[in-house]
């Protein structure tokens, strides 16, 4: 017999029982959603508001880099 592979199934927290990890799951999926609609809410605020491209640009990279750092790390300059 030869070597047996693990198991393949949900990705499953590690003190969660067993349970499914919903919390990383929708974090993904709220991800996804969330680079799909850029693009079209990013086209509204240039054509439809007038807004300069490069303004669009710098405010929702500014807007993403103070989500990761808020959740990713204790406050600005904390540990990852």
């Amino acid at each position: 017999s030869g070597m047996k592979l693990p198991e393949m199934g949900v990705a499953k927290a590690p003190d969660s029982g067993g349970r499914p990890a919903m919390r990383w799951i929708l974090l993904g999926i709220s991800s996804h959603l969330a680079w799909g609609l850029y693009p079209v809410f990013a086209r509204y605020l240039q054509v439809v508001r007038g807004l300069d491209g490069l303004l669009v640009l710098a405010a929702t990279f500014v807007v993403s880099l103070v989500v990761i750092q808020l959740t990713t790390c204790s406050g600005f300059g904390g540990v990852a």
